[in-house]
């Protein structure tokens, strides 16, 4: 039961992160907003780079795996990401890093995309194949005006695309609430 409870908790945080990043739709700079009566969301990149590396493609580190997205996913372990993120990027009983790239294609989840699956990516005669990975960090500061509240976070995401299907993967963490004021200031608002 506690098993289905945390799935449960990573799809839903999974959908309000999506729901959070459709409404950020103003931007100004790299600092972009959405605003409601009572919350102001302000997001920031911190930084973005690619990095160029040499993915082992084959059964051991391209699969369909279960992990924290609550049905299979197609995804390939990059073991090498750990030494350029900030955030570990792996899923529920994994020890390496990943990019996902959706719902794996045998399964009723992923039938509208039946090409998801390892035989598309591994070829047997090709083992590895150089792949640029971007990689970007994200601050965000969400505003509660109301209660005069500020809770900050980061977000880093993974994006590549390797044999011509779309990987990507995100991972982030809570900082806890920021002194209202002192948060207004570094996003540059007027109170």
């Amino acid at each position: 039961m506690k098993l289905i409870g945390q799935k449960m908790k990573q799809i839903l945080i999974v959908v309000l992160i999506f729901t959070a990043q459709s409404l950020w739709a103003q931007s100004n700079d790299s600092l972009t907003s959405s605003n409601s009566d009572q919350f102001q969301i302000y997001e920031k990149l911190i930084s973005d780079r690619n990095i160029e590396l040499n993915l082992k493609l084959d059964s051991t580190t391209v699969r369909c795996l279960v992990g924290d997205y609550g049905a299979s996913s197609l995804k390939i372990s990059v073991a090498e990401l750990k030494n350029y993120a900030v955030f570990r990027h792996t899923t529920f009983g994994e020890t390496e890093p990943c990019i996902n790239a959706g719902f794996c294609g045998n399964t009723p989840m992923g039938s509208l995309n039946p090409d998801l699956i390892p035989e598309k990516i591994i070829d047997p005669m090709n083992l590895f194949e150089r792949s640029t990975l971007n990689i970007k960090l994200f601050e965000s500061f969400t505003l509660d005006t109301i209660n005069r509240k500020c809770y900050r976070s980061l977000k880093e995401i993974v994006v590549s695309k390797v044999r011509g299907v779309l990987f990507k993967h995100e991972d982030g963490a809570e900082l806890g609430l920021l002194d209202y004021d002192t948060c207004v200031s570094l996003v540059g608002i007027n109170k």
